[in-house]
């Protein structure tokens, strides 16, 4: 079930617009005939999130995201038409993350109803693009105590940081000055080369340590 469940995820072309909404469709279809309750939100017009939860409270948080950036070339056969061989599945978005989309829809199926606190599962179109239309207002709507996120990261490690973006606006007041007497003013783009230099400084210096547990 779950390897057809991943071929059927794979087969939709979602990277663009009409498929990403048929493949919503299709998440939230499979969960109601499983007998749980799903909708489609946009908090973005046209990026589809699938939502289903199995009661009130703070949850638990499954999340998989199943855009997909554009095949490219180089492929031997359709990449939207996956097969088996040797065991492992072929197409677009297989690995990232269609298979872990699966995994996570049937966690939800078969967990939602057995657990003590409540199981939210959600499905976002927005990770290839950023994560801003969907997935940032998952976790302000929400506030799950715990997220799990099916995203292929290996499996011998446990990840204690991930790369992010940083967007910073930096502003400086200068003071302008005749060209024959330039000592009589104040760069600002002197002194904006001097913030950039500390502030590359702090972010090359910054580091991420392994959690410890406090003593009581």
């Amino acid at each position: 079930m779950l390897i057809e469940l991943t071929k059927k995820l794979i087969s939709f072309k979602t990277y663009n617009d009409n498929e990403l909404h048929e493949c919503a469709l299709f998440i939230k279809d499979y969960l109601e005939n499983q007998g749980f309750k799903a909708e489609i939100k946009e908090y973005v017009k046209g990026y589809p999130v699938v939502i289903s939860s199995s009661g009130k409270g703070k949850p638990l948080m499954l999340n998989g995201h199943f855009d997909v950036v554009p095949p490219g070339e180089g492929w031997s056969s359709d990449p939207f038409v996956p097969k088996v061989v040797d065991d492992k599945i072929y197409g677009r978005g297989a690995t990232d993350m269609k298979a872990g989309l699966a995994v996570l829809m049937e966690t939800y199926v078969l967990m939602a109803d057995k657990l003590d606190y409540p199981l939210l599962f959600t499905a976002v179109s927005d990770e290839e693009t950023g994560g801003k239309r969907g997935s940032k207002f998952l976790a302000e709507e929400f506030s799950p105590f715990f997220v799990i996120i099916g995203e292929p990261t290996g499996s011998e490690r446990i990840n204690i940081g991930e790369k992010g973006l940083l967007q910073i606006k930096i502003k400086e007041r200068g003071k302008s000055a005749h060209g024959s007497t330039p000592s009589l003013g104040d760069n600002s783009i002197l002194k904006l080369i001097d913030d950039i230099l500390i502030l590359e400084k702090e972010i090359n210096d910054f580091s991420v340590s392994i959690p410890r547990k406090n003593k009581s």
